[in-house]
């Protein structure tokens, strides 16, 4: 893909990864030492079609809940 085609696409991409970043940080904090990278990357893989806000909330109160950790398995129900 030719950036000079599409001229947004790059910005777009940024605003993507900065969430995530911005996401995986405040799972992190939030989850301590109980959080685990792989399940967080397989998690947001299979959710990747969910849109990115719904998915943090989604981790961020499965954290506060010591009893349940986010889980791959947990998302296919």
């Amino acid at each position: 893909m030719n950036f000079a085609e599409t001229p947004l696409h790059s910005s777009t991409y940024q605003v993507g990864k900065t969430r995530i970043t911005s996401m995986l940080a405040d799972v992190q904090r939030a989850r301590g030492d109980a959080f685990d990278l792989q399940e967080f990357h397989d998690y947001l893989w299979l959710n990747s079609q969910v849109p990115i806000a719904l998915v943090r909330s989604e981790l961020l109160s499965q954290a506060e809940n010591t009893h349940t950790a986010y889980s791959p398995a947990a998302a296919l129900g």
